[in-house]
Order: C-alpha cells, then sequence, then structure tokens
C-alpha cells in the first residue's frame, strides 16, 4: 500500500506547475517593447476582478455579447487590458480562476464568507481557503489585497494555484485508500492493491489530480459512501449506515453534479431493509435529512441567499444550466461512452465492463450500492453531454474509478481461474493503461515547459509575422491563455469571429487561430473554406501513440490557418 500511494504521489507532483501565468509570455504580448504595468492595467480594467455585488464568482462581468459579427478585440486600451489581465492571472485550465475568484471576494474579518460559487462546494471552497492562508502564514506563497501587485508579478499568483492542486492531488491519495478498501471488501487486499494502481494509471485520475477542481475529492467521497454501504448491507450496524449518510452529504457539499451518490443510501436501505417497511421509510428519510443538514452546514449561503440575495444564485446557477441543457440524449450517450473509454483507457475499460456484469450478476447485493450512483451519473451526462468538448470526461470519473475496481476483481478471478491466462490479462490492462495515463502525465510535463504547444504556436507566429507587420488574426472564442496562445495583442488588430456565417463579411483575417480538442475539429466550421491549414502544434497529433489528450487542457493541440490567396 506504501508503494501504491508513493507512486500516486509522485504521478501528482510530476507536471504540477503545468500553465501557471508568468512574465515568460511577455516576449509574445509585447514584442521588444516594454509590457504594460500593473498599475497601468488596474487603471484601465479595474482592480475588481474579485467580483461586484450580485455576480456569481464564475460569470464574466463584461462578455461580449454581440456575436453577429466580427469583433475588433484590440480597439481601445481597455479592451487590450482585459486580454491582457487574462494572461497574468489565468492558467491553461479554463475554470481554475473562479476557485481563487471566490475566495477573493470573501472577508474572513467581516464575516463575510459567501463564495458566490455554489456548483462547487463548499466543502472544496473552504478547505482550499484555509490551506491558501496556512501556506501564506508559512512563506511558501504570497497573499494579498493588492491585484496590481499580481499583475506584476503573475508568478506569486500562480502559486496559489498550486496550493488549490495540492488539495486535489490529496484526494487522489485518498482514492487509492477508497479502491483498496472496496477490492478487499469484494475479494482480497491483493485485489484492492492492483485496484488502487489502476486507479492512479487511469487518465481521468491523471487529469483531475493536476487541476483546482472538486471532482476529483467529489468522486472519492462517493467511493466511500459505496463502501460504508457495503459494510452495512454486511454486518447491519446502523452506524455504517449513518456514515452513509454522512458521506452522502459531504460528496454534494464538495460538488454539486456529485447528487447521484443518494441512490447509495436507497439501495442500501431496499437490500437490507429494517423489520417493517415503515421503518425503512424512516430511516430513508432521516438518513437524507442528515445528508442535507451536512450540505447545508457547508453550504450555508445557498439557504440565506434564497431570501437575501437571489440575484447572486440566480447568476451562478445560471451559468451551469446555460451550459447544460438536456437534449440530444442518443447522441449525448454516445459522447459519454465514449469519454468513458477514454477516461479509464480503452482496455480497462473493456475489462471492467465486463467484470462488472459478472460481478452484478454473482456478488448482485454487495454491488448495487456502488453500481446505483454509477449508473445515475451517466444517465445524467448522457441528457447533457450532447456536443460537449473532450473534457466533459472529468465528470465520469466515479464510473471510471468503478471500473477500475471491477477490473481488478475480474482480473483477480481469471488469474485463479487459469495462472498463465490471468497474468497475460493482467499485464495486458497494466501496461496499455499505464501507456494511456503516461501520454496525459506528459501532456502535464510539457506544458510546465516552455516548448509546450501554446509556447510554440507563438513562436511559429512570431517567426512568421516578422516579416507581416500589418497582418490580422481572427480568433473563435475570446482570447485567454487556455485557448489562444500569447500574441501582440499591445500592437497587432485581433478580431472575434462571428459564431455563425455572417450575412456581409467585409474583412477577413490574415491568419485564424484556435485551440481543440482534435486538429480537424474546424473542418466543418463556416469560415473554413476561406483558409489552409498552415501548422498544427504540437506535431504527430495524426500518429496513434501520439493522439491528443482530450480530456486534459494541458499541451492543447493549437491550429492556425492562414488566409488563402484570391487564385486559391
Amino acid at each position: 500500500m506504501i508503494l501504491v500511494l508513493v507512486l500516486a504521489s509522485a504521478v501528482a507532483l510530476t507536471g504540477v506547475r503545468w500553465g501557471l501565468p508568468s512574465r515568460h509570455s511577455d516576449r509574445y504580448l509585447f514584442g521588444t517593447r516594454t509590457p504594460w504595468s500593473g498599475k497601468r492595467l488596474a487603471e484601465l480594467k479595474g482592480d475588481d476582478w474579485h467580483r461586484r455585488n450580485g455576480v456569481g464568482a464564475d460569470v464574466d462581468v463584461d462578455p461580449i455579447r454581440q456575436r453577429e459579427r466580427a469583433v475588433d478585440l484590440t480597439a481601445t486600451d481597455r479592451r487590450r487590458a482585459e486580454i491582457l489581465v487574462r494572461y497574468r492571472l489565468y492558467t491553461h485550465q479554463p475554470d481554475e480562476p473562479i476557485t481563487l475568484r471566490a475566495l477573493a471576494g470573501m472577508q474572513p474579518s467581516r464575516l463575510r464568507m459567501d463564495p458566490k460559487l455554489y456548483q462547487y462546494g463548499g466543502l472544496f471552497i473552504y478547505p482550499v481557503g484555509v490551506l491558501v492562508g496556512l501556506a501564506s502564514a508559512c512563506g511558501l506563497i504570497e497573499v494579498r489585497s493588492d491585484l496590481t501587485y499580481y499583475f506584476d508579478h503573475p508568478s506569486a499568483f500562480g502559486a496559489m494555484y498550486v496550493v488549490v492542486r495540492a488539495y486535489s492531488a490529496m484526494f487522489g491519495l485518498v482514492g487509492v485508500i477508497a479502491c483498496y478498501l472496496l477490492g478487499r471488501r469484494l475479494d482480497c487486499g491483493a485485489m484492492g492493491l492492483l485496484a488502487g494502481v489502476l486507479f492512479v494509471l487511469m487518465p481521468v485520475v491523471i487529469t483531475l489530480s493536476h487541476e483546482g477542481k472538486p471532482h476529483l475529492p467529489g468522486a472519492v467521497m462517493m467511493l466511500l459512501a459505496g463502501w460504508t454501504a457495503m459494510r452495512y448491507l454486511e454486518t447491519g450496524r446502523s452506524s455504517q449506515w449513518w456514515a452513509t449518510a454522512v458521506l452522502c452529504g459531504l460528496t454534494t457539499a464538495t460538488v454539486l453534479s456529485a447528487w447521484p451518490v443518494v441512490a447509495t443510501m436507497v439501495v442500501a436501505a431496499v437490500l437490507r431493509p429494517c423489520e417493517t417497511r415503515r421503518r425503512t421509510v424512516w430511516r430513508v428519510l432521516a438518513g437524507m435529512l442528515i445528508a442535507a443538514a451536512v450540505f447545508l452546514l457547508a453550504n450555508p449561503y445557498l439557504l440565506v441567499n434564497l431570501v437575501v440575495d437571489r440575484d447572486v444564485l440566480r447568476s451562478n446557477l445560471g451559468t451551469s444550466t446555460g451550459m447544460y441543457q438536456i437534449g440530444r440524449i442518443g447522441e449525448g450517450a454516445w459522447n459519454v461512452g465514449r469519454l468513458l473509454v477514454e477516461g479509464a483507457g480503452p482496455t480497462l475499460a473493456a475489462a471492467g465492463t465486463v467484470a462488472l456484469m459478472i460481478l452484478v450478476a454473482r456478488r448482485t447485493r454487495l454491488i448495487l450500492p456502488l453500481l446505483a450512483p454509477g449508473v445515475l451519473v451517466l444517465l445524467q451526462f448522457a441528457c447533457i453531454g450532447a456536443g460537449k468538448p473532450g473534457e466533459y470526461g472529468r465528470f465520469l470519473i466515479m464510473p471510471a474509478a468503478l471500473m477500475a475496481v471491477a477490473a481488478a476483481w475480474g482480473l483477480a478471478a481469471a488469474i485463479r481461474w487459469h495462472r498463465v491466462i490471468g497474468a497475460g490479462l493482467l499485464g495486458l490492462v497494466l501496461v496499455t493503461t499505464a501507456w494511456d495515463g503516461y501520454r496525459y502525465l506528459a501532456g502535464f510535463v510539457r506544458d510546465a515547459k516552455t516548448t509546450n504547444s501554446r509556447i510554440a504556436a507563438a513562436d511559429w507566429l512570431s517567426a512568421r509575422l516578422v516579416d507581416e507587420p500589418d497582418a490580422t488574426i481572427g480568433l473563435v472564442r475570446e482570447p485567454a491563455p487556455y485557448c489562444v496562445p500569447p500574441l501582440d495583442f499591445d500592437r497587432r488588430r485581433v478580431t472575434l469571429l462571428p459564431e455563425r456565417r455572417p450575412d456581409e463579411m467585409t474583412t477577413w483575417p490574415d491568419y485564424v487561430v484556435a485551440t481543440a480538442d482534435r486538429p480537424d475539429a474546424f473542418d466543418a466550421a463556416w469560415w473554413a473554406g476561406r483558409y489552409r491549414k498552415a501548422a498544427v502544434l504540437p506535431a504527430g497529433l495524426d500518429q496513434w501513440l501520439g493522439r491528443p489528450t482530450t480530456i486534459s487542457w494541458a499541451d492543447k493541440p493549437v491550429v492556425i490557418f492562414s488566409r488563402r490567396s484570391d487564385r486559391e
């Protein structure tokens, strides 16, 4: 077990500083000119990055709403400042900044502790805040209320992201222990160790242990809730039932999308009922009340703002409801299945699926409390998963972990059935899963260096445009370090292309730059006929071993298009 935990720690720490803000991008943002000072950025943009009243922490206060025609992003110094601030404070992961924004908006000395961020639960936000405070007290990071300082010292701001990632990575270690406990409950300690190893090697776990997000902690707590429910089914002890109820509350208090964990309680109660049906119903209701109480204890402002500030609730929760809408369920189910295979690894996904079917047939009563929330997670995201990009796969970490446990059980059974064949299958699953995990880990390592795909794209453009001082650049998303490489926003004209074909397009940019899960993602774009692919970075994405790591934002492929001449 110690060796597995050491392995998990080594994996989580390798490349942990990927995609952090730094002054290295100044050479691309400003060329040979003097970079804008933090004071100038604050004067132009303001220092209210952490929020305004009545707005959720994950809501853009200055969105570009009119996308029917091309938008000049560099028309004024204020617009340039808005862009440059993102390259000073954001990482290559688009969701990480909202956690620090939520913390920045709180004032503990005045008892103002509303994070204005509720899909990320208080059991994630508040512990991260404590860790940031402790790291500052120990002199490991600098925490200041003056954003101007961070505009001038983006690396100091980036150090706080490492603390948030460390909290997520810690739950990767807890996840190893949870898989071990589940494996031992289903079979034996050796099988539990194998489940822990497979958990560590999965691409989705490697991805989430490198991101400051609550999905890994939430999934691990779901596994622990399943483990206590199994113990309740075996022993009938009330303490295990109430522990399951508390863990269900802690899970939803960490990340709201983990609500399917409540199915664990219901299934356990049905499989091991009390003396009468009425007592069983009361036990389930009591468990639900305990889970709800734990949830509200960690997220008090969700209830408070129902009365005090409903605008914040609408603002924050409206972001999620706007992004995730039910529809095209068949397409969503296909996308979820594809991303589940990507997150677990093809071989592990196949072995886990077969083993899970056998496990359900043989150990139905014991596995159902863990299977039920996993199935609900898949159904939930199948309903809203149509058209979602690869990063959507992070929501499927709990079903992927369930596959790892089932695969470990199946491989242990195969070895007992036929030692040679079982050992061969074990080696196949371990080697292929390790390779899939390595591809993702290598992406984080590359992204932590100054040779990552975004910097490579910036180098390519700098070299190409040195003789084209008036060349214009088009983008498909608002510029930020996660979706656009650093460009010379200070001097060059940069435009945001319309989302759909406009009635009239008078001026076409000379180049279009975009990040994507796959190099062919823009082949059907309305503007694609006017352009040809000039560069795809990093190289080798068309090879099987070099295929993109779609769930991760690290070393994300960058595609550069150049405008075709009139003769083409």
